[in-house]
């Protein structure tokens, strides 16, 4: 039997208001160096649009749940069913220990939550589309007599397929009785609904507010993760400068935070569960700190600093991942696990950065 090498999972989408770019920028400068000096395996989940890391993450859960035996059986043609199905015949097994996710910014951090419960949630297969659902409701609806055409609708219809202009070619226009309507188009319908523009995504196969009545699925692990959130500072406009210029002279203090955190995942020495932090509630006048999950408050600050656009109303096509609150189920939540360094990797870094001095 052969096990594949430990593997980290990258989460990174493109901030609210930029793209893709300066979120790999971020990678690459902190993060990277930090993998490629440990010999550290990793695999990167990308998201151009909001909600692209939310459904992939949901995704990779529920084919493993497909795999597991749940809900309809993996597609046989499916890339990622035929490799596992290799490894199977090689005898090469998955790492039996910590994996680990890195999540990069509080807007992707936003869209891995409600990955993890849409994926552990909701079904293992996809839920019906109301169009769907529509037509299998009207196809098992008896046939109504008002539903059938009349004797005259059916002659003026049968005179319009059967008028013809003075070439001998089919009219376009029905030869109806006076005052009455045009023949219907179906060909600018169709091509109208063609133009409406479609989500990217698949909608979630469950809403937040079902969490609470929804079972668990029997695959879900004892431990999910753990993860760390990596701090991912991006502000735009040309009024926020000297911000910038600020962040830019002190970046060796992202550096040294964002080192820290990538290496505790590679160590993976030790990992505890999310606890609860006290913040003030901004819609009380009254400042009384209210006890909520960590997870709801990691990298929370970074919302100050979005682009105004993404507090735009959305369009019915399109996702608000990043506008709601992260809702969280406790049978979710208290399985999520964090890792941290321990005071031994934390003396023996301290000792690595003080300066030696050769006489």
């Amino acid at each position: 039997m052969r096990s594949m090498p430990r593997k980290l999972t990258v989460y990174l989408a493109a901030p609210p208001g930029d793209g893709l770019r300066s979120a790999r920028e971020h990678f690459h400068e902190y993060v990277k160096p930090v993998l490629v000096a440990a010999a550290m395996d990793w695999d990167v989940v990308e998201g151009r649009k909001e909600g692209d890391v939310r459904f992939k993450t949901a995704e990779r859960i529920r084919r493993r749940r497909r795999r597991a035996g749940e809900g309809t059986p993996p597609d046989e043609d499916d890339a990622q069913h035929l490799l596992q199905l290799q490894r199977e015949k090689t005898g090469t097994t998955e790492y039996d220990g910590v994996a680990g996710d890195l999540v990069i910014g509080r807007h992707t951090w936003k869209e891995y939550v409600k990955g993890l419960h849409e994926g552990w949630l909701g079904p293992a297969d996809a839920p019906p589309s109301p169009e769907t659902a529509a037509n299998e409701n009207a196809a098992d609806k008896p046939p109504d007599a008002s539903d059938q055409p009349s004797a005259r609708d059916a002659s003026i219809q049968g005179a319009a397929r059967t008028a013809t202009d003075d070439t001998g070619h089919p009219s376009t226009e029905a030869s109806g009785e006076p005052g009455e309507p045009l023949a219907s188009k179906p060909a600018e319908d169709e091509k109208k609904e063609e133009e409406k523009p479609k989500p990217r995504n698949p909608q979630p196969y469950i809403d937040p507010s079902d969490y609470q009545t929804a079972q668990l699925s029997s695959s879900t692990p004892e431990t999910i993760g753990p993860v760390t959130a990596i701090r991912f500072p991006h502000i735009l406009g040309f009024r926020n400068t000297p911000i910038r210029m600020y962040r830019f002279l002190t970046r060796r203090r992202l550096a040294d935070d964002v080192g820290r955190q990538v290496a505790a995942a590679v160590l993976a020495a030790s990992y505890r569960p999310y606890s609860t932090v006290t913040t003030t509630n901004e819609d009380s006048a009254s400042s009384i700190g209210v006890s909520v999950p960590e997870q709801s408050q990691m990298l929370a600050f970074e919302e100050k600093s979005w682009w105004k656009t993404v507090r735009e109303p959305r369009k019915e096509h399109e996702e608000s991942v990043w506008l709601e609150d992260v809702k969280l189920d406790q049978r979710i939540a208290s399985r999520m696990r964090v890792f941290e360094l321990t005071d031994e990797d934390k003396d023996g870094a301290e000792r690595m950065a003080e300066p030696k001095f050769v006489s």
